[in-house]
């Protein structure tokens, strides 16, 4: 079996199936210390979120598993800058998408801001 068939079987093993989604141990660890950090609960919306084990898992992704959410829009902060992370559930993550202000987002959900 020659270099690029070997190459090819190890890509084909890791690829994921359609319709699936796939999280790593690594990324576990990362979802887990925003998940301890946060109490469990969503950043935005305050509402508990739920862990993934490592694995694969059929799409959708539930509305209430925690995400990695980055306070700053990549397009908005300076090229190798990094972000805040902090943990979202998908609702919220999604819902914001890429609208710049996090703050105005986080009191349009908690009802906070100027009376």
């Amino acid at each position: 079996m020659s270099t690029r068939q070997t190459n090819q079987s190890a890509k084909s093993a890791k690829r994921t199936p359609k319709g699936m989604y796939r999280i790593s141990p690594d990324r576990i660890e990362s979802y887990l210390k925003l998940f301890r950090a946060q109490e469990g609960l969503c950043f935005y919306c305050r509402q508990p979120m739920i862990m993934p084990w490592p694995g694969l898992y059929r799409l959708p992704v539930p509305d209430k598993q925690i995400t990695r959410e980055h306070l700053i829009v990549r397009k908005k902060r300076p090229k190798g800058a990094r972000s805040p992370i902090v943990g979202a559930c998908k609702a919220c993550n999604h819902d914001r998408g890429g609208r710049p202000s996090w703050a105005a987002y986080l009191c349009s959900k908690q009802d906070w801001g100027p009376k």
